[in-house]
């Protein structure tokens, strides 16, 4: 069973063709989102306040972010 926090720990979403796809901004703020995400905490309030705080330091939109996410998800989805 695919865990998310294996997908964390060995950087798969680095890897990814929607990471691949991003701008290099992009690429940079969500590199940062991941290392911020402590898998062993509640990984939604994780994400949304890497999210928030990477959307502001890296001058992107949080709702890029959300896209990227969405896209990875479901390539991840498709996997199981």
């Amino acid at each position: 069973m695919l865990k998310v926090s294996k997908i964390f720990e060995n950087k798969k979403l680095l890897e990814s063709v929607a990471f691949n796809s991003l701008s290099p901004k992009m690429k940079s703020a969500v590199s940062t989102m991941i290392d911020m995400v402590d898998e062993d905490k509640n990984i939604l309030d994780e994400f949304e306040n890497a999210m928030n705080v990477v959307a502001k330091k890296h001058d992107v939109k949080k709702e890029d972010i959300e896209t990227y996410i969405d896209k990875e998800l479901g390539l991840w989805l498709q996997q199981i």
